[in-house]
């Protein structure tokens, strides 16, 4: 495994899953989509000129 040059430690995810359900299930649901909408057209608009990294999947 490399050092990272920068020295910072890695960066971590956390998830939480959160059940909501009723009008204001609903809610949360058309907040999320109309984010994840605009998130996939502001992508669109804006691709990577970075190269990509080839895949480390597996452990190689």
């Amino acid at each position: 495994m490399r050092e990272r040059a920068d020295k910072q430690p890695p960066l971590t995810v956390t998830v939480r899953y959160v059940a909501v359900e009723g009008s204001d299930g609903q809610a949360l649901q058309q907040r999320q989509t109309v984010a994840l909408h605009q998130t996939l057209i502001w992508l669109a608009a804006h691709p990577t000129t970075a190269p990509r990294q080839p895949s480390r999947a597996g452990g190689h």
